[in-house]
């Protein structure tokens, strides 16, 4: 039969048909593939049909989403849809499919490229199409789910909208409600519910709202998913996006264990979509929160692999493998810090220096990347060489990863804090009185750098606090003394801080108090300490990560204890003298017991 036989153009049409059902509720890659090529070949057939033509943009839509993330494929939808717009379109219908086409093909744009005129393009497209015409409620859904995509890009580029976005998905939502009797129906509404909750989750962090609304709505998308979708993944890991930062606000481990598992779920969905690379640094990210949190060996080494298969996962031309291979050295880092396996320190340095070398003067993620290497280069000389030249080293970075990172940048405060913490290594190593005072500075800058709130403010008031002491210990003014026990309370207060911050903010404020003669602040903060322990090491833990952070925490029965003793060999019996032995020894008691439960 000839090519252009009208019987084989018939059968294509239909054939065309099919794959576009199919593909709208299962996008598989090789179905949307075979879309493409017979809407493709009924273009050849017929240029000038209008249909075909969207239906051929729908499907290159269809592969960007689901099998690629390859931008030219939504620019050829587009001039598509803008070759179909400039012909003449008798039926309404097909002129209001090619507005809502041309307001996805825009949407995606915008959202990839964060360009604000695309993004409102798209805006604008999507409203016409919702204002001007009437839509069934399946159809209509999908338009105000675009919508609301395009708001939110919006939001993020200008800072505002964000409830604007939030509205039209929960008109997405309602409209969608009418579209549950089908498999697809299910799917595509969990999408719906999934935005909607990524949407509120952004709202709640704009104005610190409550995030029950978007658990709720999330758990719900998560139900409403069937098992085996494309989508299931990005569902589930929108859904530990919203658990994660519940986390981040009550510090409560059982939401970010249950983030982990979701994330695990996905990773385990056989049909990958082409987030799926972010989506395990996703996992590997949290990995490392847990195991920050933890010290579990195990937990490390999985997000190393994850890691380095996100890595492995980007070809060398891809810009994201970068950020991959940053995020990979962060881990190894970690690794060391547990281990002490130089293979770790040194692939991990080695890899720093060719991103830091690759990163150009000006990028936004230079200075981190420099401060990390300085961090790196400390911790060897603290674990393993002890060589001055690796300390200077780490110093020169520091200094340059500060210059690097301008004011408001989200890590400034964290990299102060590393280089107060290497100035007061310098002091300790060459007595240089120049070196603390440098870290008392940087150690103000960074907590000045970190308002109340900052995921790393227990940190830097922590590293104050342990700035002053050092001062004090140095100059003997009891000004230093007592400004570094109000900042290392304040820290101890911080209860959203990983347990190991905390306690070891708990384990200085409890040493100031008793460097001090204050004896209800040693015992104040001892108590703390000795009430982390079950958080630091809980018993559900593999034994050799058990040891090793009981190991790390020892010291606090042994300070208690000293202190006890201190004040009850002291010939002063004044009544705060005795309540502080009573409160040390207590706490030693407590420490010891607590020790032996843990071993």
């Amino acid at each position: 039969m000839p090519a252009d036989h009208g019987s084989a153009r018939a059968w294509l049409s239909e054939l065309a048909k099919l794959l576009a059902v199919r593909t709208s509720w299962w996008p598989r890659a090789d179905l949307v593939e075979e879309a493409v090529a017979v809407y493709r070949r009924l273009l050849e057939l017929d240029p000038e049909n209008v249909t075909d033509r969207l239906g051929l943009a729908e499907a290159l839509l269809a592969r960007f989403a689901s099998c690629t993330l390859d931008l030219r494929l939504v620019n050829e939808a587009l001039d598509h849809v803008r070759v179909a717009l400039g012909a003449d379109m008798p039926d309404e219908q097909v002129r209001v499919l090619a507005r809502s086409v041309e307001g996805e093909c825009l949407e995606q744009l915008a959202t990839a490229q964060q360009d604000l005129d695309l993004c409102e393009q798209a805006v604008d497209a999507l409203r016409t199409v919702l204002r001007d015409f009437r839509e069934p409620p399946g159809v209509e859904a999908g338009l105000w789910l675009r919508l609301s995509m395009a708001l939110r890009t919006r939001h993020v580029l200008t800072g505002e909208g964000i409830q604007e976005a939030v509205e039209a998905a929960r008109r997405a939502v309602a409209l969608g409600e009418d579209a549950l009797d089908t498999r697809h129906g299910s799917a595509q509404h969990a999408l719906r519910l999934s935005t909607l909750a990524n949407l509120l989750l952004r709202a709640a962090d704009e104005d610190r709202a409550d995030l029950d609304e978007a658990e709720r709505v999330g758990r719900r998308a998560v139900r409403e998913c069937p098992p085996d979708d494309l989508m299931r993944s990005r569902v589930l890991f929108e859904f530990s996006e919203i658990l994660l930062a519940r986390e981040r606000r009550s510090g409560d481990p059982a939401e970010l264990d249950e983030a982990i598992d979701l994330m695990r779920e996905a990773e385990a969905v056989p049909v990958k979509v082409p987030e799926h690379t972010l989506h395990m640094s996703a996992l590997a990210s949290a990995l490392i929160a847990r195991y920050q949190r933890f010290a579990d060996l195990r937990t490390l080494e999985e997000a190393i692999a994850v890691g380095r298969a996100a890595v492995d996962a980007l070809p060398a031309s891809n810009p994201e493998r970068v950020n991959q291979l940053a995020r990979l050295v962060g881990y190894l880092y970690e690794h060391y810090l547990r281990s002490a396996e130089e293979s770790s320190i040194t692939e991990a340095i080695e890899t720093s220096r060719h991103l830091i070398a690759a990163t150009p003067p000006n990028h936004p993620e230079l200075g981190r990347r420099l401060a990390n290497m300085a961090l790196m280069l400390r911790a060897r000389w603290f674990i393993d060489t002890g060589q001055p030249d690796d300390l200077r080293a780490a110093l020169d970075v520091h200094r340059q990863a500060a210059d690097a990172l301008p004011d408001g940048h989200p890590v400034r405060g964290r990299a102060l804090s590393n280089r107060s913490l290497a100035l007061l290594d310098d002091y300790q190593e060459t007595g240089r009185e120049q070196s603390i005072v440098e870290a008392v500075d940087n150690a103000r800058q960074a907590v000045a750098a970190t308002p109340p709130g900052h995921p790393d403010r227990a940190d830097t008031l922590g590293v104050l606090g342990h700035a002053l002491g050092s001062l004090f210990e140095r100059t003997g003014a009891i000004g230093h003394a007592l400004e570094a026990i109000r900042v290392t309370q304040v820290a101890t207060s911080i209860t959203t801080a990983q347990p190991s911050k905390r306690f070891k903010n708990a384990e200085l404020l409890g040493r100031l108090g008793a460097t001090t003669d204050q004896w209800d602040v040693a015992a104040e903060g001892y108590r703390e300490a000795v009430g982390l322990f079950p958080l630091l090491a809980p018993r559900n833990l593999h034994r050799m990560d058990l040891e090793h952070q009981v190991a790390s925490a020892g010291r606090v029965a042994s300070d208690a204890a000293a202190s006890a003793l201190w004040v009850a060999s002291t010939p002063r019996r004044s009544s705060s003298w005795s309540r502080g032995a009573g409160s040390c020894c207590r706490a030693f008691s407590t420490a010891a017991t607590s020790w032996r439960n843990c071993a």
